[in-house]
């Protein structure tokens, strides 16, 4: 499976919980539209390009492209260089449809206008994705 087909499946999987978390949360009838996982990701990825800043797509997402495996997840994770002016890439993605919902010492999260959670990583471990630090994959998995 192409990777751009595998992020369209984990989005298609993701949406699947979001009606099944409703469900249990008793809601019933006509769904609103879901979050737009792709859409989140393509906003995000103008507003770091925008911005200049180094990012690298993390957590589930990326577990089901590297593996090939579609896994759900109800939110879109970024590494970001700890280096990133933090104040400026809130603008900036609050101009491309996000709302900021909080700030960590670690990661800041926001809001895609679609629904979408989205969380920027500043996390050391996580860097070493943006500087090309990356082992090579085990075969064996």
């Amino acid at each position: 499976m192409q990777r751009s087909g595998t992020l369209h499946a984990a989005a298609a999987l993701a949406e699947r919980e979001h009606l099944l978390i409703r469900g249990k949360r008793g809601y019933s009838g006509a769904v609103s539209e879901m979050p737009d996982k792709v859409g989140a990701i393509a906003a995000a990825v103008a507003a770091f390009s925008e911005s200049r800043v180094p990012f690298a797509l993390i957590g589930g997402l990326t577990v089901g492209i590297r593996s090939g495996v579609p896994r759900a997840t109800l939110d879109v994770d970024f590494a970001i260089t700890t280096s990133a002016d933090r104040a400026k890439l809130a603008t900036r993605l609050a101009v491309g449809g996000f709302r900021l919902t909080g700030q960590f010492a670690h990661s800041v999260n926001f809001l895609h206008e679609s629904g979408e959670p989205v969380q920027l990583a500043f996390d050391a471990a996580d860097i070493a994705l943006l500087e090309g630090d990356v082992p090579e994959r085990d075969e064996g998995w």
